[in-house]
């Protein structure tokens, strides 16, 4: 076990999130920690014993975090004199004063922020459980010393007290702790974290800070490329709900990004497109690079014929819900669910198919941290892993699955595609028809793998709808419709569904649910 301490000082911390000057950063994520470290190490020389001590620490896996709950300020607007303005024009060469000595007169004052948060507990914990991890004697004392000249963690204003914990002191502690643990999915938060090789790229970061200082030039902030999920430990309550034959604990969910062409933000109604898309751009980059592509990616089987199983669905993560006020129905972004019971390898071909796509993407654009998706006339898009710390709400897995609770009400998206075309002729006669053919639809995705037949949640009440039950989504009209194999086309509506106990998402129903059609999203009272 090792372990490091951390007590603020004020009782409030000021630290930004990366990309949202506007919103606090807590807690504080362990690359931070390990930032000011590093810097603390590097003003005092640098030396071989230190740089021996943080290379041992960057070494090991991403610690549990102990931190309270804090209450975020609002936000103000200061004008303060700053420093990350050039007085001079170091390329012609001209001279002036240091801009810290320069008077405020001469200082223009700038519009900054400054987010701050009080703390209900002052005291941080990051925690390595692993008994392995034990430095050795020459180590600690090195990495006591570091903490020692640790004064800050985020803006100057934020003092602190760094320390190495011998003992697990969370457990003893006034205000109630919570727990954060690493967890790749679901992820609730997202932090930096260390990892090998940290310290020699902000070493070199801080030889080029040097050199910019010299020319009284400001230089950028460090950065940190390593990211990790984290998630609450929560008390065990209630075993989780029966969820579908999607898996809601691994969605690989990828944002949305222009890259090029005449729209800013596509539709959800372009949701078809979309998926298909990628799906075409999943199979070729497999085809190209040689990936043998098991059934459950996909969709089809070894002659080629459709998949009898459950195999690869692309969601379309819209900006759409019945609680969101201004929801104007934008594609967000998208997520790959796999089946349930799909092993770890087949999970590894599809995450190596994306990563091909964007090494093909890095030969011909300037872009090269992304898969890139080319939709003919609605442009080139990126598809952004998603890294900052706290996500909008509609790229949350837990926003369209409910897990782990569940949910007794689901209202499509996007609409389902009916599996039958409906014969009745009365209107009240083809409604409940269709109501039918929803519910028998709903009845093949449920999984009852785990779940005995006299627990398995029953369909209540099927309503077909012209439009979605969630503000933001177009009417089912507006939608393309899918065409049939033999050259017709399918009929499609919205619809509510009501179980009679919570499931867990994601909820794909009818014939499209694997090209994002069909797409339910929780009705939960906020």
């Amino acid at each position: 076990m090792f372990a490091l301490g951390i007590r603020y000082l004020n009782g409030w911390v000021v630290a930004s999130q990366v990309g949202n000057l506007n919103q606090v950063e807590w807690p504080p994520h362990p690359g931070r920690v390990f930032m000011a470290m590093a810097a603390a190490h590097f003003q005092e020389g640098d030396s071989e014993e230190g740089r021996k001590a943080l290379e041992w620490l960057e070494s090991l896996d991403a610690p549990e975090v102990f931190a309270s709950a804090c209450e975020e300020r609002p936000t103000v607007t200061s004008y303060v004199p700053v420093n990350d303005k050039p007085m001079v024009d170091v390329e012609k060469g001209e001279k002036g004063m240091p801009l810290q000595s320069a008077p405020d007169i001469i200082r223009n004052r700038q519009p900054r922020t400054f987010a701050r948060a009080w703390l209900e507990n002052e005291n941080v914990f990051l925690h390595w459980p692993d008994n392995n991890v034990t430095p050795t004697r020459e180590i600690a004392e090195f990495l006591a010393k570091i903490c020692d000249r640790v004064t800050r963690i985020g803006h100057s204003s934020s003092f602190v007290q760094v320390r190495v914990v011998e003992k697990p002191e969370w457990e003893n502690q006034s205000a109630k702790l919570q727990k954060w643990i690493p967890k790749d999915a679901p992820a609730e938060r997202h932090f930096r974290v260390l990892g090998k090789g940290t310290l020699a790229s902000l070493r070199k970061q801080y030889k080029g800070t040097e050199s910019k200082k010299k020319h009284n030039v400001q230089p950028p902030h460090p950065r940190l490329p390593s990211w990790q999920g984290y998630a609450l430990e929560r008390e065990k309550s209630e075993a989780s709900a029966p969820g579908t034959v999607f898996d809601e604990k691994r969605l690989i969910i990828l944002r949305l990004r222009r890259d090029s062409g005449d729209y800013h933000a596509l539709g959800v109604v372009s949701t078809l497109r979309v998926t298909s898309a990628l799906q075409k751009a999943l199979i070729k980059t497999a085809a190209d690079w040689n990936i043998d592509l098991p059934e459950e990616i996909s969709g089809h089987k070894a002659d080629q014929s459709p998949s009898e199983r459950p195999h690869l669905a692309i969601l379309p993560l819209a900006y759409a819900g019945r609680e969101q006020e201004y929801a104007d129905g934008r594609l967000m972004g998208l997520a790959l669910s796999l089946p349930r019971e799909c092993s770890a390898d087949i999970r590894r071909t599809l995450l190596q198919c994306l990563n091909k796509m964007r090494k093909e993407s890095a030969e011909k654009s300037s872009d090269k941290s992304s898969p890139q998706l080319k939709l003919g006339s609605l442009g080139v898009w990126n598809l952004d892993g998603i890294t900052e710390d706290r996500p909008p709400f509609n790229l949350l897995a837990s926003t369209w699955t409910a897990s782990p609770q569940g949910a007794t009400e689901w209202g499509t998206v996007t609409p389902i595609v009916l599996d039958r075309h409906p014969k009745a002729k009365d209107i009240a006669e083809y409604r409940a028809e269709v109501a039918k053919t929803i519910q028998i639809a709903c009845g093949r995705v449920l999984d009852d793998s785990k779940t005995p037949e006299k627990e398995m949640p029953k369909i209540v009440h099927v309503t077909p709808l012209p439009v979605s039950p969630h503000l933001g989504a177009p009417p089912a009209h507006s939608f393309p419709r899918m065409e049939r194999k033999s050259g017709g086309q399918c009929r499609h509506t919205h619809a509510l569904i009501v179980f009679d106990k919570p499931i867990a998402g994601p909820l794909l129903v009818g014939a499209g649910r694997y090209r994002g059609y069909g797409f339910c999203r929780p009705i939960i009272e906020r």
